[in-house]
């Protein structure tokens, strides 16, 4: 399956296909022409804010050509023509700097810890382990992400010498809508399958774990199938959630459950949830029982990584990544100095969360 068709993937991919398709994509969106102007100028809060307010109106469809387009207009130069060749370099050196970013460093250390141990107590009785993520996939910044981490190759490394840990195998699904391509999986899986299928699903979304049994039960596209459908899904599909408490969402969830006085309502939920507040937590004795037998799918995003609450974690990698590049830019097109570049920018910065208030 190629890697523009993860978007309707149905079937997990293995890492040698996300490096292959991660190669088409690096060609078709190259490193800028020319060298590269090292930046020293600091990116400034207001700018940090800005980057993100942009960034969440292309959450719904993650596409940082999309991003790359808001931040020209919105921050650099907005009558300046999208064709101009200095236009493709500037959105090249976006994707090629967020392809390049460090997420290793921002890697769970409990995730490298105690993988080894997870894999040697749990790994006989996963069927199958699947990391599943959203993001950009029309650029392959998300298939980098992922392999930057470096979590394949230290779990690879492992399953080296633990050859009988996952029967089914371990790959990826890598999708711009991770939970239509769930649904899809659960298809493929019920059509090829004649037995139950238990699904775990680690997470650090409470929408996202609500949201599954839709996407899962009902089956991709399958909204309007009839209630005998959903019926047969559900006697076959068994789905148990994972909330990864320790991550930024679910921190800001407790702290919004003590600010509203509901800690003991918040504290049910999360046993429903079977809420970790670790990774080391999988190796506690209750999860023997909730693992075995499963097909276990793992969230990348917040989970394995740190997204981060304000400025760090996965959020500073990519406002560094953008920053140099926004500068450059603006540089080259008005023939700014760094000092007076960065300046213009954080004043365009300024303005648009003025506006982004006001409205």
């Amino acid at each position: 399956m190629a890697f523009d068709s993860y978007e309707h993937v149905d079937k997990p991919q293995s890492w040698d296909q996300v490096m292959a398709g991660l190669k088409i994509k690096v060609g078709q969106y190259p490193r800028p022409r020319g060298p590269q102007l090292p930046i020293s100028a600091p990116i400034d809060e207001d700018t940090f804010k800005a980057i993100f307010t942009l960034h969440d109106e292309i959450v719904g469809q993650l596409r940082y050509t999309e991003l790359a387009r808001l931040l020209w207009e919105r921050m650099i130069v907005p009558d300046q023509a999208l064709g101009a060749e200095v236009y493709e370099d500037f959105r090249n050196g976006i994707v090629t700097g967020l392809r390049r970013m460090a997420i290793k460093t921002c890697v769970y250390p409990e995730m490298i810890e105690h993988l080894a141990e997870f894999v040697a107590r749990h790994g006989t009785t996963i069927e199958e382990l699947v990391l599943w993520t959203t993001g950009d996939i029309e650029a392959g910044i998300q298939a980098a992400k992922v392999m930057n981490s470096r979590l394949p190759t230290h779990l690879g490394a492992i399953l080296a010498k633990n050859k009988m840990a996952f029967p089914k195998g371990v790959s990826s699904i890598i999708s711009a809508q991770k939970l239509d391509a769930l649904g899809a999986y659960m298809d493929r899986l019920l059509a090829e399958n004649a037995g139950k299928i238990k699904l775990v699903v680690i997470e650090d979304s409470r929408k996202n774990l609500e949201r599954i049994n839709k996407n899962v039960l009902r089956g991709q596209g399958m909204l309007d199938a009839g209630h005998e459908r959903y019926l047969m899904r559900q006697s076959r599909i068994q789905v148990v959630p994972v909330f990864a408490l320790y991550s930024a969402e679910g921190q800001r969830a407790r702290e919004a459950a003590v600010e509203a006085d509901n800690l003991i309502e918040f504290e049910q939920e999360m046993t429903c949830l079977n809420a970790i507040n670790s990774l080391g937590d999988l190796l506690e004795p209750r999860f023997d029982d909730i693992l075995a037998g499963s097909r276990l799918l793992v969230d990348f995003d917040g989970v394995m990584v740190r997204n981060g609450h304000g400025m760090d974690g996965t959020r500073l990698l990519r406002a560094q990544a953008v920053w140099p590049v926004i500068v450059r830019a603006c540089m080259q097109v008005h023939g700014f100095t760094q000092t007076a570049a960065a300046a213009y920018i954080q004043f365009s910065a300024r303005r648009m969360l003025i506006d982004v208030v006001s409205k």
